[in-house]
């Protein structure tokens, strides 16, 4: 039992040192809180692209399909130095 007891140790030091890292992480902003994965997040979903006839799904490609949209292309971004200076209301429409 003696030679159990290093690992025992090692086992409670870690759920400790874990314990202690997530207490007041409620407290922090979700971009450096560590208990946070995500925030209004879709449900995972698979990544086939549906094609309306059997042609265009032996094309290989996803351009082949009218239910494609590809998002390439010129983008609005308002870069800030720090997550603080971000602005509050970038999800109105009027933004």
């Amino acid at each position: 039992m003696d030679h159990f007891l290093p690992i025992i140790c090692a086992g409670l030091c870690l759920f400790h040192s874990i314990t202690l890292s997530a207490s007041g992480e409620e407290d922090r902003p979700d971009w450096d809180n560590l208990s946070v994965i995500g925030r209004n997040k879709e449900p995972a979903h698979c990544t086939l692209i549906p094609y309306p006839d059997r042609e265009s799904a032996l094309d290989g490609t996803r351009e082949a399909s009218p239910f494609h949209l590809s998002l390439n292309g010129d983008w609005k971004f308002h870069w800030v130095r720090k997550p603080a200076d971000r602005p509050r209301d970038f999800f109105e429409p009027a933004f």
